[in-house]
């Protein structure tokens, strides 16, 4: 029986660690709304063509930033905080 050929992935998108003293100010100019603290942790992930497509940025007061950012040059910036609820007992 013959087997059929599967095609082969292309390469994605190449993610980096960049430095989160240089991304903090950029999303705040973006419209962040969290604190003025620089975030704990940034990963970025660039197109074939070597340019910034998405941001994830975790804070240390528990705010998560993502910037999606477009060919044409617009953006989208999406931003949570999670919330732990404690069990009060009577």
């Amino acid at each position: 029986m013959r087997q059929k050929a599967t095609k082969s992935r292309r390469g994605g998108w190449r993610q980096t660690n960049p430095e989160p003293a240089k991304i903090g100010p950029l999303l705040r100019e973006c419209g962040f709304l969290g604190d003025d603290a620089d975030p704990l942790e940034v990963t970025a992930h660039f197109d074939r063509q070597n340019r910034p497509r998405r941001i994830h940025a975790t804070y240390p007061n528990g705010w998560k930033a993502t910037l999606n950012l477009r060919v044409d040059g617009s953006f989208a910036l999406s931003q949570s905080v999670r919330f732990v609820s404690k069990k009060v007992e009577a």
